[in-house]
């Protein structure tokens, strides 16, 4: 073979080498391609993994928020108030209506108005305007005597009680008012003019005699908290005696006959109260009367009683089991004890001890002074020599009288003080000997 043919032979092995190199090159420059595309695609797989779990969480979160969801639209279906407030909140204030709402936000101003007025700017619910609320109320016309749209929604409560949740009391209290007369267009009445709730055809109403004193009828639950006025009487000084009597008679009937069970009833001494318990037969040893064959018992006001009580002491000495109860000896321990620290008797102030204008007609400096403590301080301070023997009959009569009062201000249905339990299942007795009269408490 000559060198020529070797020279072309050799040339087209390297175009043969060459031509694999290159086809070599390409399939690597393939390879890789087809690498980074299976790593782009393998990427794009496990983001698009993470994208699917993602989206199924916020498919199961979304699930969620709308079970929520149907479950607060069921409950917002289901309160009035609740929906008729979203509604409101939507329009124009001044063409917003509260049929759901009046009640309850009748109820929360009544109650507390400052509490209304921080509900109200809470923006939780939209609650009309307080003004709205006067206006309301101005439209409903309460005339003297007992309300008989009171009264029938006193019969839907009672139908809804137990035996025992229906007994109650009568409270018949009165307050002055101021003298003034006015015309209420509405209804077209002159209000301010002496009413006993009976309608007269020839009434002779006199512009110089009006009305100073208001009367009012509550029915107050003995075991429960229910308490509600029914009715109110306008008089000129105040009622008589009969026509008070005929109240109690009127108001003891209704309360039977819508369901409430009246057990007693409470009256300050007031005389025409005095008078009116003479009327219907109330005596001290027969402190109740019958009305349809029902017992009623009588009481005067606790309260009052012990604030007469204080006032005559202050006046006045007792002579209790032979021995002298005096006021001084209240004074006696106050010198003793306000130099002292602490004080055996800190609500003993000088107010109490010395009673200025109108603390007389306080029933709570009463009570803090013909009190347990004054009694326990009084006999400590005997125990020491700094106070005489002759004061313990006055710590024993303000001990005997506290009780006395703890048995008629008894509210709770269990208590650490034996003698504030409620009425029920007699257990034991206290003798109240120096009045003859043996007092029965409950507990």
């Amino acid at each position: 073979m000559d060198c020529s043919s070797c020279r072309s032979l050799y040339e087209l092995e390297m175009v043969k080498r060459k031509n694999l190199q290159c086809s070599l090159s390409e399939e690597q420059q393939r390879r890789r391609r087809f690498q980074r595309i299976c790593y782009r695609q393998k990427q794009a797989l496990v983001n698009n993994n993470a994208k699917i779990q993602q989206l199924k969480k916020q498919l199961k979160a979304s699930q969620a928020k709308e079970k929520k969801g149907n479950k607060l639209l069921k409950t917002l279906k289901c309160n009035p108030i609740l929906l008729e407030s979203m509604k409101n909140f939507r329009i124009n204030k001044n063409a917003r209506r509260y049929p759901s709402m009046k009640y309850t936000a009748t109820c929360q101003r009544i109650n507390s108005g400052s509490a209304y007025k921080n509900l109200r700017a809470a923006g939780v619910l939209c609650m009309p305007h307080p003004k709205s609320i006067t206006r309301w109320q101005q439209s409903v016309t309460l005339e003297p005597g007992c309300n008989l749209e009171i009264i029938r929604r006193m019969s839907i409560i009672a139908s809804g009680l137990q035996e025992r949740d229906k007994l109650i009391v009568l409270l018949i209290d009165g307050m002055a008012l101021k003298p003034t007369i006015g015309f209420h267009a509405k209804s077209d009445f002159f209000y301010g003019l002496p009413n006993d709730g009976v309608f007269k055809v020839n009434e002779e109403n006199d512009t110089a005699n009006l009305a100073n004193e208001a009367i009012t009828i509550m029915a107050r639950g003995v075991g429960t908290k229910y308490k509600q006025t029914f009715g109110y009487f306008l008089a000129n000084t105040t009622l008589s005696c009969t026509r008070q009597q005929e109240i109690i008679e009127e108001s003891v009937r209704t309360m039977f006959k819508i369901g409430f069970i009246p057990v007693g009833i409470v009256m300050d001494q007031h005389p025409t109260n005095v008078m009116t318990a003479r009327a219907i037969g109330v005596t001290v040893d027969k402190p109740m009367f019958d009305i349809d064959g029902h017992p009623v018992l009588f009481f005067f006001d606790a309260p009052h009683l012990f604030k007469s009580l204080r006032n005559n002491l202050f006046n006045k000495n007792v002579l209790f089991q032979d021995e002298i109860v005096s006021f001084q000896h209240i004074r006696e321990l106050y010198k003793m004890d306000i130099s002292k620290m602490p004080r055996l008797v800190p609500k003993l102030t000088q107010k109490a001890v010395e009673l200025p204008a109108f603390s007389k007609m306080n029933v709570k400096l009463a009570t803090q002074t013909l009190s347990g403590t004054t009694a326990k301080a009084i006999n400590t301070y005997v125990e020491l020599q700094c106070l005489e023997k002759e004061v313990l009959p006055t710590a024993l009569f303000i001990e005997l009288f506290d009780q006395l009062f703890d048995v008629f201000n008894s509210r709770f249905k269990f208590n650490s003080a034996k003698l504030l339990f409620i009425l029920f299942n007699c257990q034991f007795m206290i003798s109240f000997s120096f009045m003859n009269i043996l007092y029965i408490v409950y507990s």
